[in-house]
């Protein structure tokens, strides 16, 4: 019927890509507040071109903010159309990890693929939802 319809010149056919299924990370999404221990690390992270490939180990104690340091060299990868690697210690983490990346990145969480170490079991990868 539909291609009747449109034979006869009564409807037009439209051709419209689907939307994606999440928006992308949004860097700008919002405002890290860092204490000034934690903008002196940046600085050297950042300092690495966010074109060229990179890589930067932050050591630090439980809840000293490398997280929030970390997430701010991520927002400049992503600004420069880059994508991050991030990598948790304990899988455990991941929940928690994933409400604080996509408080700050919006919308980021279906767009991410998840990796364990499953040891003897063989599992692999998983994606998120």
């Amino acid at each position: 019927m539909i291609e009747g319809l449109e034979r006869a010149g009564a409807i037009e056919r439209l051709e419209m890509p689907a939307p994606p299924i999440v928006l992308p990370p949004d860097p700008d999404g919002a405002a890290i507040t860092l204490n000034p221990e934690q903008r002196a690390a940046p600085e050297q992270i950042v300092a690495l071109d966010p074109q060229q490939f990179g890589v930067a180990l932050l050591d630090g104690v439980t809840g000293g903010g490398k997280t929030e340091v970390f997430f701010e060299a991520v927002a400049d990868t992503l600004r420069a159309g880059r994508q991050a690697l991030i990598l948790l210690p304990e899988i455990a983490l991941t929940h928690t990890f994933l409400d604080r990346f996509t408080k700050l990145f919006r919308h980021a969480a279906g767009r991410m693929a998840f990796g364990y170490d499953a040891g003897a079991a063989g599992q692999g990868m998983a994606r998120g939802a």
